[in-house]
């Protein structure tokens, strides 16, 4: 079983953030807490909040931290007019946006890692943990984090840090689901976080010997085959007027579970580790 996704009304919006993607708004909502908020407009399918929707639940079948979320219903919503070219009120009153939980102890992690002090691995929750977002980013084809580390946040929990990974709007080429039906993998071509600057000065504490390999292969395949079991589950989730076609959903999930492609990509993860 999955968990209940509630529904939140927008209180008041703070600001639009100037992303590269789709200009999330900051809101306050009726629990009471900070939200980024998307819409995908009128596009159908609504491949942005489809795509959010799908890897919530997916990353935390991999034991990956990331964001509560909401649907977001708003019938009387003022917006500034400065937000027209993103925002309408009838973007969030006549089908559900979605909205991600603030954890407030983020940080972006670009921020966090560039300092000049010497980071400590020894603080982090689980050296691993990294990579297994990477190996994620290559299975689910996401465009939008690579060695930049974008979308990627740390924060501390009982004085450990841990990695958040945020902002899944573009995977599954974008939307663009009548392509999976090619299903080859193709090369990261410089473009996931494994070809970063700070894998790098991790790989003195991740040695790729055998067993770690064959315990990193044991993951990754009970991880995707959690997902197999839960995706029904989670379409059946997904709002009618976001437009997901059943089509499209056979298409999503003959591309995630096909053998090769699987396959090939474990193979880029153990080349890139």
């Amino acid at each position: 079983m999955i968990e209940n996704i509630p529904t939140r009304k927008i209180i008041t919006v703070s600001r639009e953030l100037p992303t590269e993607g789709n200009h999330p708004l900051l809101t306050l909502c009726d629990d009471y807490g900070i939200y980024y908020v998307k819409n995908s407009k009128f596009k159908n399918p609504a491949y942005e909040m489809i795509n959010e929707f799908i890897c919530h639940f997916m990353l935390k079948q991999w034991d990956i931290n990331t964001p509560e979320i909401a649907f977001i219903n708003s019938n009387k919503l003022n917006l500034n007019a400065a937000y027209e070219k993103n925002h309408n009120s009838k973007y969030y009153s006549e089908r559900l946006a979605i909205g991600s939980k603030a954890v407030p102890t983020a940080i972006d992690a670009t921020l966090f890692l560039s300092q000049k002090s010497k980071i400590n691995f020894k603080k982090y929750h689980s050296q691993i943990d990294f990579h297994h977002i990477g190996l994620f980013d290559l299975w689910i084809e996401n465009d939008d984090r690579g060695p930049e580390l974008k979308n990627l946040m740390v924060y501390e929990e009982n004085k450990l840090i841990k990695y958040l990974a945020i902002d899944h709007a573009f995977v599954l080429r974008t939307g663009a689901y009548k392509t999976l039906t090619e299903k080859t993998f193709a090369s990261t071509k410089n473009n996931s976080i494994l070809e970063s600057d700070f894998k790098r000065t991790q790989n003195k504490f991740l040695i790729a010997n055998p067993k770690l390999i064959e315990s990193e292969r044991e993951y990754f395949y009970l991880s995707i085959s959690k997902c197999q079991k839960i995706l029904p589950e989670i379409f059946n989730l997904i709002p009618d007027n976001w437009g997901l076609s059943q089509n499209d959903k056979d298409l999503i999930s003959n591309f995630l579970f096909e053998d090769k492609r699987n396959h090939a990509i474990f193979e880029e993860y153990k080349r890139l580790f």
